[in-house]
């Protein structure tokens, strides 16, 4: 019964991955390497961002209709991708490639996606920046891209995100640092190397920070 039961996941996982392949392979996302077929990542990016650039927005009005929901721009990208597949595969083949294309719409800084999108700019010069953010689909909120030089949109949907994550790691680490005080620990060696690494937090970005600042012309 378990062997069974091993056998037919591993066949269904096999017919997602061929269903992903093919999918990728339809709307020409694959090349062969050394005899094997792998995705084309240089010129999926490529489609990515040529779909995102065009979502531009300027304000919260804008942002509601233009932003690309992640399911929009996975047809956009893949339109042979069955996003009403009634099957356990289709559907899961689906989800993969929502995933494969939502995860180069990444919005850091290292994102090759976002590279190619400060490339382009605004007729003030500015380069836009690739955001994510949610809206509303029915009454319900769903991931969705766009791009911006807005300082006000990116206020809110990248740096308070930015912000928020520092906050998480923050408390994260004082809950650690409090429950090793709880257990035993020396209390003030742990608080010693709290502010220490908050410390080194703050210095390490504001120097990073600085160095991107533009010389004075005083």
């Amino acid at each position: 019964m378990v062997a069974d039961n091993i056998e037919a996941v591993v066949e269904t996982a096999v017919q997602i991955d061929e269903g992903v392949l093919d999918a990728l392979d339809e709307a020409g996302y694959l090349r062969e390497e050394d005899g094997v077929d792998e995705i084309d990542k240089a010129k999926l990016r490529l489609a990515i961002f040529e779909q995102i650039v065009e979502a531009k927005a300027h304000s919260k009005a804008e942002r509601r209709k233009i932003a690309l929901t992640k399911g929009a721009l996975t047809k956009l990208i893949i339109p042979n991708a069955d996003d009403e597949a009634g099957d356990e595969v289709g559907s899961k083949v689906y989800a993969e490639l929502v995933r494969l294309v939502w995860n180069e719409a990444n919005p850091n800084q290292s994102g090759y996606v976002q590279k190619l999108v400060g490339e382009v700019t605004d007729d003030d010069g500015m380069g836009y920046v690739l955001v994510r953010t949610k809206v509303s689909v029915q009454g319900n909120p769903v991931d969705a891209v766009y791009v911006t030089t807005s300082f006000g949109l990116i206020a809110d949907d990248f740096t308070s995100p930015l912000g928020q994550a520092v906050t998480r790691s923050a408390k994260r680490y004082a809950a650690n640092a409090a429950m090793l005080i709880h257990r035993g620990q020396d209390a003030k060696q742990i608080r010693k190397g709290l502010d220490s690494a908050m410390a080194n937090a703050q210095a390490l970005a504001g120097s990073m920070v600085d160095l991107a600042l533009p010389e004075s012309t005083e």
